[in-house]
């Protein structure tokens, strides 16, 4: 093989490479969240986790270094408070891990204070890129979410990234 195809095998690989890692750093932006799940008829609202009856653990969420914003998706719900989900958005990915890990405890697991008795209760998250996003539960804060509502953002992830 010539030097010359070996350079340009090489220069295909490591444009292949590149750009199967563009997906893991691309930033998922609040604005094209809010619009699939409106398509979708999700009711995404501006989340500002502010009140007395917000868990500390959507404030610090929403108040951490490089926070861009929050959405409560509140399905066919009238109030934040009976959202099913939080989507939390940060200015990088590398951020919204730290954060993530920052904030489970030591069994990794994720915990938000429950309403009536304040004690730390595990609920469901996840994270997709710069995006935390912490599933609503009755005990905490929210509603659970149905399983169509989890396809629902799922689909609406994949097509913003």
């Amino acid at each position: 093989m010539s030097a010359r195809a070996r350079a340009l095998g090489l220069c295909v690989l490591l444009t292949l490479l590149a750009a199967g890692c563009s997906r893991d750093i691309a930033s998922v932006e609040l604005e094209e969240m809010r619009d699939c799940l409106s398509e979708k008829g999700q009711s995404p609202r501006s989340f500002a986790a502010t009140g007395a009856g917000i868990p500390r653990t959507f404030r610090t969420l929403a108040r951490a270094g490089g926070a861009r914003g929050a959405l409560a998706t509140l399905g066919r719900a009238g109030n934040a408070d009976e959202a099913w989900g939080y989507l939390f958005f940060y200015s990088g990915s590398k951020r919204a891990e730290r954060i993530y890990n920052d904030l489970r405890a030591a069994d990794s697991k994720f915990k938000v204070e429950a309403r009536r008795s304040g004690r730390p209760t595990t609920v469901p998250t996840t994270r997709k890129q710069n995006v935390i996003v912490v599933f609503g539960s009755q005990s905490t804060y929210g509603r659970r979410a149905a399983r169509g509502e989890r396809r629902v953002l799922k689909s609406c992830f994949d097509r913003a990234v």
